[in-house]
């Protein structure tokens, strides 16, 4: 382009007057502008995907801020979490590669005891060791509500849940910018970005 401008031009000051010139600046403006209307709408486009999401986390945060009774949205979240982590710690085809100390770390003081899992591992089932977790987690929320009354454990319901939420957003935040970081690299594997971003 600049040995052609030269050849065109004797005085730098001169209007350029050549078509092809002409068409060629608008032919590159044309292309800059595509590809950055295509970067403002791919940005958009994952922007979407985060409000969709925010807009879920906020209709959560409003149904515990309205005073309905949560007992059993905490007991299906508690059942869940046990239900994981028993299986991520008894994951395995033999019991020998179980973590058992590693579940009884993690509950430790409030669903396990010193004395748990000291018998022989091939008495431990995965099920078993759900079902039993599940009731003692069960049996402790029922004391909480016995020991600080219905009012007070519903308040106390509200603020573990609300805790929970945001510090679940905030980390989904991190996470979701830390994969639109990389999810450009999708393109490599013929993946559109803005769909693979939103199934991860």
């Amino acid at each position: 382009m600049q040995a052609m401008m030269a050849r065109l031009t004797d005085d730098e000051n001169m209007p350029i007057e050549s078509k092809m010139i002409t068409r060629t600046v608008e032919s590159s403006q044309k292309k800059v502008e595509g590809r950055n209307f295509g970067i403002r709408k791919q940005t958009l486009q994952y922007d979407d995907v985060m409000n969709r999401q925010r807009q879920l986390i906020y209709k959560q945060r409003d149904q515990v801020l309205d005073g309905i009774d949560l007992t059993d949205k905490i007991l299906q979240m508690l059942d869940t979490n046990i239900e994981e982590n028993v299986k991520n710690y008894f994951a395995g085809d033999h019991k020998a590669d179980w973590n058992v100390a590693g579940l009884k770390e993690k509950y430790k003081g409030w669903l396990t005891t010193e004395d748990d899992f000291n018998d022989d591992i091939d008495m431990l089932s995965v099920q078993g060791t759900i079902d039993m977790l599940q009731d003692r987690g069960h049996k402790r929320l029922e004391e909480k509500r016995e020991l600080l009354g219905d009012e007070m454990f519903q308040d106390f319901e509200r603020m573990v849940l609300l805790r929970n939420v945001d510090v679940l957003w905030m980390d989904h935040i991190d996470a979701m910018d830390d994969l639109k970081q990389g999810i450009h690299l999708r393109a490599y594997a013929q993946q559109d970005p803005v769909v693979a971003f939103r199934m991860e």
